[in-house]
């Protein structure tokens, strides 16, 4: 299989992967890093499965359709993801065991960003198919990627089961506009966006509830002062209050948080949003929603609706000032949240 791919080189960081002479080869920069598994990825081979670390140049590996294909270069990369400006181009994805079906993935898989999934017979990459509960991004400092590539230059191997891509790199990366579609020669589109990426992210977040996470308009808000969890008063049906027993140096209005894009595959909001809010008083003084300076902080921009008054949306924490001890608020806006298995907080929590 020879995918098709339009590539763009960016200039702020070069990768240096090991060729199979055990030289240092450097490649030209590149924005993201290539398609590329973490450490202890386990490949389908003819004899069983083999981590990408332990491959040689020359073993067998088995793609999707069964073809023993053997390794013709692999090598490794480090990242120190504290460099980028949005590092998010390169902190890993973990893709939970079993988020497809059963054993798909066998364990949790750990890949790059872009690296693409086959789903329903497209190529996705997996920060398109990120949900927040059974796909997720995980934050880095560092991480180091193996690349790996086989005697046909694209190709679908099986990651802990999962037929993921493997491809050639000639030291550049792919750059797409938006919707664009790219194909292989045997008919397999890789996909940015539309209906196959929407379909793919209903039937995970389906799958998702099929393993106890929960769907919820609760965000369960409350404040963390000084380590101490502090619940609301309900006023009415939109008006919280706090009321902290002591002054505190440290104070977080906290609660669960969602990212639209991740709850509806149909929306492109991809920020991560708490409550929506139209009203702050802290110690009996109202805080004007239009002062910036005021929600600097765990705070996303003003929204003035038609007809309706200036309302925003929290981040999760959302820092309070030091020594407050009366907070109310009046909630006019509330996420789709997604809630972790009991087994999972149990689990987590003991």
């Amino acid at each position: 299989m020879r995918l098709r791919y339009k590539f763009s080189p960016h200039p702020n960081h070069a990768i240096l992967f090991l060729n199979k002479e055990r030289e240092v080869q450097k490649l030209p920069s590149t924005e993201n890093p290539p398609g590329c598994f973490l450490a202890g990825t386990r490949l389908a081979a003819p004899d069983g499965t083999v981590c990408v670390e332990d491959l040689t140049v020359g073993a067998l590996v088995l793609t999707a359709s069964g073809t023993a294909r053997p390794v013709r270069w692999l090598g490794s990369s480090g990242f120190d993801c504290t460099r980028y400006p949005n590092p998010a181009v390169v902190w890993p994805i973990c893709i939970q065991a079993g988020a497809f079906a059963e054993n798909q993935p066998a364990q949790d898989l750990w890949i790059s960003p872009g690296h693409a999934v086959l789903v329903d017979n497209v190529l996705i990459q997996a920060q398109k198919l990120v949900n927040g509960a059974t796909i997720v991004q995980v934050p880095r400092d560092r991480v180091e990627y193996w690349h790996i590539e086989v005697e046909n230059e694209h190709d679908i191997l099986l990651a802990e089961g999962l037929p993921t891509e493997v491809y050639f790199n000639d030291g550049k990366r792919t750059a797409f506009v938006n919707g664009a579609k790219q194909e292989s020669e045997d008919g397999v589109p890789f996909v940015l966006d539309g209906p196959p990426v929407q379909r793919a992210k209903a039937a995970l977040l389906a799958r998702a509830k099929a393993l106890g996470y929960v769907m919820t308009d609760d965000p369960d808000v409350h404040i963390i002062a000084d380590s101490k969890r502090t619940e609301p008063v309900r006023l009415s049906d939109k008006r919280l209050a706090f009321m902290l027993p002591t002054a505190a140096s440290s104070i977080e209005l906290r609660c669960r948080s969602f990212v639209p894009a991740h709850a509806d595959p149909a929306n492109g909001d991809y920020r991560s949003l708490g409550i929506r809010i139209d009203r702050l008083q802290i110690d009996g003084t109202e805080v004007a929603l239009k002062d910036e300076a005021a929600f600097a902080r765990g705070w996303y921009g003003l929204e003035q609706p038609a007809g309706r008054p200036p309302m925003r949306w929290s981040r999760d924490p959302t820092p309070l000032p030091p020594g407050t001890r009366l907070v109310v608020i009046d909630i006019c806006g509330r996420g789709h949240y997604l809630a972790k298995p009991r087994s999972a907080v149990v689990a987590a929590h003991g």
